[in-house]
């Protein structure tokens, strides 16, 4: 294409000023070439492409179209553009470095002062510049071949090779090496300009093959004034086009006050307007570089999900925002923009379109960069008080909302609380809480202010709480909970869930709900409750429940109505001790307790006197029939065990535990009623029936005491005589058991079976079965210096010996007299009078009176006198007399005729014809492990040495008996 005259002439005087004053300034040459290198080798060697639309978009006169082509293997690069076409102005601006034709008077124009087409250069040496008006062209070779004329710059020239400032050098026409570039057409139409590069290498058309490939809708956005890029690769088209149907945008415009851009270039000074712009993807796919534009792209990073174009101001190249006042300025437009793409967004959700949530454009995690931080800021600030948070009800801004805390914000929990919080808001993501600020609430603190009682909505509360863990529920302790009166409570605790009730029972819940039970309102009730501390109960749980024991106890007399239904609708429950004390009509009409009542022609009215336990009224019988034995009423004698209210009705209970000691664990069972036993006979029958009422219990030590049945009936006269007694059919023909009473007459009279019954309250067989408390009784009745049977006394002694060697006598130390022997009989004396003796010592009438026992204990082979001495707080006897034998005696061999019957016989003893001990007279001692006897007392003697058991077999052998006859004794000796 052939140039117009007047464009030609141009060029040419640009050319002749330029070289002219790299001619006379060689270093402004260096300057220029630098310059150019800088802005096309460096800050602008990815922008070809965007610079290149750039100058589209400012030529464009109506919303212009642009053609991009590549044609990788011509290595050549096509930009056409619609629009205005190139004039002097222009060629000019293009020449000149930081002389732009755009000024003041094209405030919409995007460049800046013509640096950018300083681009080409970053991938071409050959450019060419075809328009209506003319063409024109750029080249290395021919710049480089008019320096060649000059001589103060050849030496340059040659250092730099094609890094020569060709743009400042604008020829005439297309060029040799682009002479076919034309005007291509642009959406069927023929363009006004198109630029046309020659890309040097095939890094080149790599590097501009990647941005076309990288051009996307923010083009558009940045540069309004383009309605459609075309962009060609290889004869490959796609077409950037309809933005505004594929992003929400809103944009602001307006003028910097004049103070504001006073420290700016003048340039720069003289184009005070400003425009802001706002827009986000509808779909995900079309999101762009997280940059700002400026409004193309920058090296700006930002976090902020959508994107920012504004004409902030640029480094030199063209890169990096410039901090300072302007770019603070519009940031702070950029945040009063905000809210308007945030509504945009939420009226475009709320029809249905396809858009993100306003919540999808809230920045979170940390800023990218300086610039970032200020804009998330701005926009946060914005957000907060902008509606975008949704509620049940609408929306709302974020300095207004409250949020639940975790886990309850990700439930169904504000959706229901919504109902009465209208402020209560869902926000998706937890991190957009701390980001906006928004107030954070417990799900207890709003539960507890809900202002609604219908119990309905208020199941739809619990509801929320199904699966919840331990620990999210604690914070409800005070939810608010209907009741069935109407009233409404905090926490449920303390409150009854009430399962189905039969028939019958309604009127005793109501009873109850009057009595100040709290009773959820069945429309309320949510199995949720329990877990907040609310009990659920059915018929047996009210029956037995506090509130009705503290009316039943405080003698309400009202209790009966209220208690007998629910017992009566709990057929298998055992009910606790203080159903006993409702009151209940007798057949007189006077109100009792239930425990004070008989159920009339039953075996308890036959056994039980009227006087003390009337019978209940007919028409208690008629109403509620089997129902009264369960809350007390007497069919027969019965057993319970005694808790603190049984104790204060059992007759004599503390005795009990203070004589027998028996552990009160709340498991000793007693019978209530023996106090108004009148039948006696009958009451036996029914106690035999129930052996565990005789079993013995144990002590706080773990020994066995009677129980509290068996310790009532052994003071009972028509039962025991009040002291161990002799079991029927026992052998009473000597001993102890010959002196004993039987059993009293009612327990007589029980068939035979009952022996274990009379066993348990006291009768004997045998003087063995006699305990130390039994011991105490009979040793009471003694007459002081009276004299005791001898085989009474007898069986006391072995007894004494035996509950030593047993561990059981201690009580016996209680005992005030006791059977001693004073060489002639027992007597009945103070026990500090006795000195315990064993067979030696008992036959030294110094000594006397003496308690006698055995050599040793019974099993135990330890001696005796000296343990029962201690048991029984007595004196030995040897510790009464010194024990001195008087005369030497013969010292003799023990007789042949003994010699090998028994072990451990002496070989010899001292013979004496009359043996004195302390100057009494005695058969026989022992005397430092010697032997002393005459002729009578050797056989005891020997006995003594040896068993004490063998003494009359030994007597017989040295009386003359045969030794075989002896030794057969000895055989039948246990």
């Amino acid at each position: 294409m052939t140039g117009d005259p007047w464009l030609a002439a141009v060029a040419a005087r640009l050319r002749t000023a330029t070289l002219a004053a790299w001619r006379d300034h060689p270093a402004r040459f260096r300057e220029d070439a630098n310059a150019e290198e800088d802005h096309g080798a460096g800050w602008y060697r990815d922008r070809v492409v965007v610079e290149l639309a750039q100058n589209a978009a400012d030529a464009a006169r109506e919303p212009g179209a642009l053609l991009l082509r590549l044609a990788p293997e011509r290595r050549l690069l096509v930009a056409a553009n619609t629009g205005v076409p190139l004039d002097a102005a222009g060629l000019t601006s293009l020449a000149s470095l930081r002389a732009s034709a755009k000024s003041a008077e094209h405030p919409s124009a995007v460049g800046r002062f013509g640096v950018g087409f300083a681009a080409v250069r970053a991938v071409a040496d050959e450019v060419a510049v075809v328009s209506r008006t003319g063409a024109v062209h750029f080249s290395a070779a021919r710049t480089a071949a008019e320096l060649g004329g000059v001589p103060a710059l050849v030496e340059e020239v040659g250092r730099r090779g094609s890094a020569l400032p060709i743009l400042r050098l604008p020829f005439d026409g297309p060029g040799p090496e682009l002479a076919d570039a034309d005007l291509p057409p642009v959406d069927g139409r023929a363009s006004a300009t198109a630029v046309w590069l020659r890309l040097r290498d095939d890094a080149a058309v790599a590097a501009v093959a990647a941005q076309l490939a990288d051009l996307d809708d923010a083009l558009l956005l940045a540069l309004p004034r383009l309605g459609a890029v075309h962009i060609e690769v290889d004869g490959r088209r796609r077409t950037l086009t309809d933005v505004a149907a594929r992003w929400l945008v809103v944009a602001a415009s307006g003028e910097h006050d004049p103070a504001l851009v006073a420290r700016r270039p003048v340039e720069e000074r003289e184009r005070r307007g400003w425009r802001l712009a706002w827009a986000v993807p509808r779909h995900a796919a079309d999101r762009v570089a997280p940059v700002v534009h400026a409004p193309t792209p920058t090296d700006d990073p930002t976090s902020i999900p959508a994107l920012l174009l504004g004409t902030f101001p640029l480094d030199p190249g063209r890169r990096r925002i410039t901090p300072g006042p302007v770019t603070d300025a519009l940031v702070t437009e950029a945040g009063r923009l905000w809210p308007e793409l945030l509504l945009a967004a939420r009226r475009a959700t709320e029809r249905g379109e396809p858009a993100p949530t306003p919540l999808d454009l809230v920045p979170t995690g940390f800023p990218a960069g300086p610039l970032d931080a200020a804009l998330r800021a701005a926009v946060l600030s914005a957000t907060r008080r902008t509606p975008v948070l949704p509620t049940a009800a609408g929306w709302v801004s974020p300095v207004e909302a409250v949020v639940l805390a975790p886990p309850w914000d990700a439930t169904g929990a504000p959706a229901v609380l919504g109902r009465w919080f209208a402020h209560l808001a869902t926000v998706p993501r937890r991190e957009l809480v701390r980001s906006l600020d928004v107030v954070t609430v417990g799900l207890g603190e709003l539960v507890e202010q809900i202002p609604v009682a219908d119990p309905d909505l208020l199941r739809d509360v619990y509801a929320l709480l199904e699966g919840a863990d331990r620990a999210a529920l604690d914070e409800l302790g005070a939810a608010p909970v209907p009741l069935r009166d109407g009233r409404i409570v905090h926490g449920a605790r303390g409150v009854v869930l009430v399962d189905a009730l039969p028939p019958g029972t309604e009127v005793a819940l109501d009873a109850l709900v009057s009595w100040g039970l709290r009773v959820v309102h069945p429309d309320a009730a949510h199995p949720v409750l329990e877990r907040l501390g609310a009990q659920r109960v059915d018929a047996a749980a009210l029956a037995t429940h506090p509130l009705l024991r503290d009316r039943v106890l405080d003698g309400d007399e009202g209790a009966a109505e209220v208690l007998c239904p629910l017992v009566a609708a709990s057929p298998g429950l055992v009910g606790p001790s203080w159903w006993g004390e409702v009151l209940l009509p007798a057949a007189d009409g006077e109100l009792s307790p239930a425990r004070g009542l008989v159920l009339p022609g039953s075996a308890a009215a036959a056994v039980l006197d009227p006087a003390v336990l009337p019978p209940v009224s007919v028409d208690a019988v008629r109403r509620w029939g089997s129902t009264l034995e369960r809350v007390g009423v007497r069919r027969e004698l019965v057993v319970e065990r005694v808790d603190e209210l049984v104790a204060d009705v059992v007759e004599d209970w503390s005795d009990y535990l203070v004589e027998t000691g028996a552990a009160d664990d709340g498991e000793l069972l007693a019978v209530a009623d023996l106090d108004a036993v009148r039948d006696w006979d009958r009451a036996l029958v029914q106690i035999v029936r129930r052996p565990e009422l005789l079993r013995g219990v144990p002590d706080q030590d773990g020994a066995p005491v009677p129980s509290y049945v068996a310790w009532r009936l052994r003071d009972e006269p028509a039962v025991c005589p009040g002291t161990a007694f002799a079991l029927p059919g026992s052998d009473r023909s000597s001993g102890v058991l010959a002196h004993l009473p039987g059993p009293g007459p009612a327990l007589s009279r029980l068939p035979a079976g009952a022996t274990a019954m009379a066993v348990a309250l006291g009768g004997i067989a045998s003087a063995d079965e006699l305990t130390a408390a039994d011991w105490l009784v009979l040793l009471d009745e003694l007459d002081e210096r009276g004299e005791v049977p001898l085989d009474w006394a007898v069986d006391f002694w072995r007894g004494a010996a035996r509950l030593v060697a047993a561990g059981a006598a201690d009580d016996l130390v209680d005992a005030g007299l006791l059977p001693g022997w004073d060489g002639r009989r027992a007597v009945a004396l103070p026990a500090e009078e006795l000195a315990v003796a064993d067979p030696m010592w008992r036959r030294h009438p110094g000594v006397l009176p003496v308690l006698p026992v055995g050599f040793t204990l019974p099993g135990a082979g330890v001696p005796a006198a000296d343990a029962v001495a201690e048991v029984l707080d007595l004196d030995v006897a040897a510790a009464r007399a010194e024990g001195k034998v008087g005369a030497a005696g013969e010292d003799r061999p023990v007789p042949a005729a003994v010699r090998g019957l028994v072990p451990r016989l002496p070989d010899r003893y001292r013979r004496h014809g009359r043996l004195a001990v302390d100057g009494h007279p005695v058969g026989w001692w022992l005397a430092d492990g010697v032997l002393h006897a005459t002729g009578d007392g050797l056989a005891e003697g020997l006995a003594a040495v040896t068993d004490w058991r063998f003494r009359h077999a030994l007597a017989a052998a040295l009386a003359g008996a045969a030794r075989q006859e002896v030794l057969l004794d000895l055989a039948t000796m246990g």
